[in-house]
């Protein structure tokens, strides 16, 4: 049986600019059937395999997939509502891909996004974060509300090691947020734990890159 899980919604706060960001996350279980109760158009499940939410121009149904197993089919579950955004996240489970969708409380679009998602101070651009079952590390996107895709890509460095045919973890990008200039930003861990500072998603012509540049 698949493990449900419940939503995190929280104000992250850096610096003394008290810049704040909208986190939605699905994390734990078992906790659906309460968040249910937080859609202000109201959502419930209308069987054991079809998720409703309503939002203010109509209704979304979300339908599982058989087969109904943990790391097998396609599953949806409602993780909450965030009034700061007027976002809803939805979990969405393929195949050992654990993601999410967002759904606009006010226009009923539905964007794919991650399994945790973090909102710009402006609401301008949001983060959204994907685990795949096995991988060392997750895969972050950047995207406009609109939905346009900005960035994506490891949440980390990755370097290929003399003599082997994979990629190493160089180091991994942790505790995301939007600083004062609306910029993506993370905490840097080196594979050797020593801890390396902060970088910034930065648009340098039409290519992005996480600076200043890692050394480890």
């Amino acid at each position: 049986m698949r493990k449900f899980h419940a939503i995190v919604l929280a104000q992250i706060f850096f610096s003394s600019y008290a810049i704040a960001d909208t986190k939605l996350e699905c994390v734990g279980e078992n906790g659906e059937q309460r968040l249910l109760r937080q859609a202000p158009s109201g959502a419930s499940r209308i069987s054991q395999h079809i998720l409703e939410v309503k939002h203010s121009k109509g209704v979304k149904r979300f339908t599982d997939k058989p087969p109904h197993e943990e790391l097998s089919g396609e599953h949806w579950e409602y993780c909450g509502y965030s009034e700061n955004v007027k976002l809803h996240l939805i979990h969405h489970q393929t195949e050992g891909s654990f993601s999410g969708s967002i759904l606009f409380e006010e226009t009923g679009k539905v964007l794919s996004a991650g399994h945790t998602v973090i909102v710009s101070p402006d609401k301008q651009k949001f983060l959204a974060i994907v685990q795949e079952d096995g991988m060392d590390g997750e895969n972050w996107s950047l995207f406009e509300m609109s939905g346009k895709k900005l960035w994506g890509g490891y949440a980390g460095v990755l370097t290929r090691i003399s003599g082997n045919n994979y990629d190493s973890v160089y180091a991994q990008f942790e505790n995301p947020y939007f600083n004062a200039d609306q910029k993506l930003s993370a905490k840097v861990v080196c594979s050797n734990q020593s801890n390396k500072g902060t970088v910034s998603l930065t648009k340098i012509g039409d290519k992005w890159k996480w600076l200043p540049e890692i050394k480890c």
